[in-house]
């Protein structure tokens, strides 16, 4: 039987776009009882005059099933606005592609799409659940997929190796960076929406006052990582997100949380050597894995994990994520020892950003770093790695069988080897596939 599944793709381009994410928008009730009360107090800006904004795109419809969409801003914007109907920033949105194997220099792009079920259809980020709109250049599509994987190979594991071993203060500030973004995110939404807003754009009942927790849980992660790091802390950015309404709110949400989790998790090993450290990164993640758990099931109706595994996420590209919804960062801030990866953009051979397993697209990143050597889409979910080629005029086909939350990078590592972060092209795109309650494969 086949289930419906959602690519969740992300690209930096000029200007903000609205794609989408797929949720469910039907059956949605919650045993949640109403939020009701104050909000607790939580900041409205960042430390130092730092404070972050919201864009707005402005988005057509069209209908969808499961399905809403969003793009993601990208770094390097300096401006924002406190209105949530301003696009004040460029876009970020991630894409992928990918053949069924990798192999040789001149590798060429398998053209299988005949997968039946798999489809795929935008349902843009707007007030009105029940509309779409067409989805164009970036952000989260939805699609179809198989509920039986395959996968075309795996590397030991798919977190890649930094360039220079982080020390346990340089990851916890990481791990600060990454949650200054997420309380300021959750804080500045709940500042801009009410819990009747939520209601109205017919969230489930009890869903503010659940984001009003995650937002107090952020707010204390931020507090323990500024009291353990003492005089290594810093205030947090300017950041820009685009989400225009509650329900592109809480699909930006779960992916923030989903991204998170993914970071914290691919940090850990840096921290063996710190209990303390390890004691307090740990409860974060698996907090996080929750509230991601929640989001993504119980709001946007879609799946409350991606398999057996986690997929962990090496410090760099978790730090690429983190630059693309930063605007402007103080002077105090620290230079991280990440490397930022140039982006990464997929869309179809007619210029959708819509694709789905088996489908063919055309890549859109920089190649400069990559030489002469062959390059590959490297598919990081779980613990799996999968590999497909990428022809000399960056074309590829997405390997069927991918399913849940995952990362896709261009690398030069060929099939089946270990992808690092100095083998790192473009990337990371976000991709999500939706497999439903019914597989049996997870």
């Amino acid at each position: 039987m086949k289930s419906s599944a959602i690519l969740t793709t992300v690209m930096l381009v000029a200007a903000h776009h609205v794609t989408a994410l797929p949720i469910g928008l039907s059956d949605m009730d919650s045993p949640d009882a109403d939020f009701s009360g104050p909000l607790p107090t939580l900041p409205s800006s960042s430390p130092s005059g730092f404070a972050s904004t919201s864009s707005s795109a402005s988005t057509s419809t069209s209908t969808s099933s499961n399905n809403i969409s969003m793009s993601l801003p990208s770094s390097g914007s300096a401006s924002t606005s406190s209105s949530p109907s301003s696009a004040a920033s460029s876009s970020f949105a991630s894409s992928s592609t990918s053949t069924d194997s990798a192999s040789s220099a001149a590798p060429s792009a398998s053209a299988n799409t005949s997968d039946a079920g798999f489809s795929s259809m935008p349902f843009p980020l707007s007030s009105s659940p029940t509309s779409s709109s067409s989805a164009s250049g970036s952000g989260y599509s939805s699609s179809s997929a198989s509920s039986s994987p395959t996968y075309s190979s795996a590397s030991p594991s798919s977190t890649p190796t930094p360039t220079s071993t982080p020390n346990t203060t340089q990851i916890l500030q990481l791990t600060l960076t990454l949650a200054n973004l997420e309380s300021i995110f959750f804080s500045q939404a709940l500042a801009n929406y009410t819990a009747s807003d939520f209601a109205d754009a017919g969230l489930p009942n009890g869903a503010y006052g659940r984001f009003a927790q995650i937002a107090q849980h952020e707010a204390m992660h931020v507090d323990i990582l500024n009291q353990t790091l003492g005089n290594a802390s810093f205030a947090a950015c300017n950041y820009s997100f685009p989400y225009t309404d509650p329900w592109s709110f809480a699909a930006l949400a779960g992916m923030l949380e989903s991204m998170s989790n993914a970071a914290y998790l691919g940090s850990t090993p840096y921290l063996a050597n710190d209990t303390a450290a390890l004691n307090i990164t740990s409860s974060i993640l698996s907090t996080t894995a929750r509230q991601s758990s929640w989001i993504n099931s119980a709001i946007l109706m879609s799946d409350p994990w991606s398999g057996s595994f986690d997929t962990p996420l090496s410090p760099s590209l978790a730090y690429t994520l983190a630059q693309s919804f930063t605007t402007l960062c103080p002077p105090s801030h620290p230079t991280l020892p990440f490397t930022s990866s140039p982006n990464l953009t997929v869309t179809t051979g007619d210029g959708s950003s819509t694709f789905s397993p088996g489908s063919n697209v055309t890549l859109t990143y920089d190649n400069s770093t990559a030489g002469s050597n062959p390059q590959y889409l490297a598919f990081f979910s779980g613990l799996n790695t999968t590999f497909a080629n990428i022809t000399s005029d960056k074309q590829a086909t997405i390997p069927k069988g991918l399913q849940g939350f995952m990362f896709t990078v261009v690398t030069t590592s060929p099939n089946g080897s270990f992808v690092s972060d100095k083998s790192t092209v473009a990337g990371p795109a976000v991709l999500s596939f939706a497999f439903g309650s019914n597989a049996t494969n997870v």
